[in-house]
């Protein structure tokens, strides 16, 4: 799961905690947050996965790269078993020409 956390004034923060609660228990391992705000949403997602108890979940977060560069490393760096790839985001047309930009 890749989430934009580059909202400046981020404040669905709970709700999509919540999302992820439910997608780790739903067996999600990778966790990609992107922006501004990435290493908070990375460390409260962290902070879920030490309450559940699973620590085999990768969490990262990119703070200082484009998004470019974010969508390239999702896509290229999901382990092969994850077939499934879901991306959290505030602005569907800003990531659109993204992930338009992006070729595997």
């Amino acid at each position: 799961m890749l989430i934009d956390a580059d909202e400046s004034d981020w404040r669905l923060h709970c709700e999509v905690l919540e999302l992820a609660r439910q997608l780790v228990l739903a067996g999600c391992r990778f966790f990609v947050c992107f922006g501004r705000k990435s290493e908070i949403v990375h460390d409260l997602l962290d902070d879920i996965l030490i309450e559940e108890n699973l620590l085999e979940v990768v969490t990262t977060f990119h703070d200082e790269e484009s998004a470019r560069d974010v969508m390239s490393f999702f896509l290229g760096s999901t382990p092969s078993e994850f077939i499934d790839r879901l991306v959290f985001v505030n602005d569907m047309n800003r990531w659109e020409l993204v992930i338009n930009s992006v070729r595997f």
